[in-house]
């Protein structure tokens, strides 16, 4: 489980543990995710800013407590490397916020 801005850690062809965050905006204060209708979770890769998973679906867990899991898909951790991850909602109302507030994911060799 990442939170934060703590860095998982997953060696490569990993699925396990699930990325489970409490999303907070810029104040720290918890999002309510009541009103949001889809989150999705994207990855970059630190070193060749490769885009290595865009806009794959979460759940959310909790909405009022703010939290989101993604559960890790076969070949997602298949590349090891540094990588930044973010969080985007699509609100009801089909307004879009991004949770600019990146965290670290690490993926090692095996």
């Amino acid at each position: 489980m990442a939170e934060d801005h703590d860095i998982l850690v997953l060696v490569a062809g990993d699925r396990k543990p699930s990325l489970v965050h409490t999303l907070k905006d810029t104040a720290g204060t918890v999002i309510d995710l009541n009103a949001v209708s889809n989150a999705f979770f994207r990855m970059t890769n630190m070193k060749t800013d490769i885009v290595a998973l865009n806009d794959v679906t979460a759940t959310i867990s909790d909405a009022t407590a703010g939290i989101v899991t993604y559960n890790w898909a076969a070949g997602d951790t298949s590349v090891p490397g540094m990588y930044a991850g973010d969080w985007k909602l699509i609100y009801d109302t089909g307004e879009i916020y991004h949770i600019k507030n990146p965290f670290w994911v690490t993926i090692r060799e095996p």
